[in-house]
Order: structure tokens, then sequence, then C-alpha cells
């Protein structure tokens, strides 16, 4: 059990991760295709594009958790009216007969 939420936790982190360094490493490319000679300036961007995926993944795992973080963007709270648990006075078993 703990292997399967290691491997749940470990694709939010990487997608998480992937999200900024992506932005920036299409950025960085961009940037070395208009100026092939000028390498230092895509590289940099390349690194700090790593360093704020790997920050912003460590930081959400340590204050909420990924797969908490994840759940409340998917979340559709526009369905959450028409949950059967969370209606008033009556019985989820006596709404279904």
């Amino acid at each position: 059990m703990k292997f399967v939420q290691f491997l749940i936790d470990l694709v939010y982190w990487l997608w998480l991760f992937l999200i900024p360094t992506g932005i920036l490493g299409v950025y960085a490319y961009y940037r070395h295709y208009k100026n092939p000679k000028n390498l230092a300036l895509p590289l940099l961007i390349i690194i700090v594009g790593i360093v704020l995926g790997i920050w912003l993944a460590e930081s959400i795992r340590r204050k909420r958790g990924l797969a908490y973080f994840f759940s409340r963007i998917n979340a559709s709270p526009d369905f959450d009216k028409f949950s059967t648990s969370e209606k008033k006075g009556k019985n989820a078993s006596e709404e279904l007969k």
C-alpha cells in the first residue's frame, strides 16, 4: 500500500515539477533559437526553471500534500449540490428507494 502511495506522490511531484520547468524550458529554447551564439542565458533560464519546479513541488508537498492539492484543483463544486450524501433530512438509503 505504501508503494502505491509512493507512486501516486511521485507522479504528482513530477507533474508539479514539470510545469515551471517546461514553461521556462520552452522560453529558453526560444531565446537560444533567436541567438544560437548566446548559450549562457538559456542555460540560466533552464536552471531557474528546475530550481523553481523543485521548490514549488516540495513546498506544496510539505504544506498540504500533493494528493490533497491536486484533488482540490480537480474538484467540481458545481456538482456537490447533486450529491446524495449531503442532503438534509434524508438518508442516502431512503433516496435510493
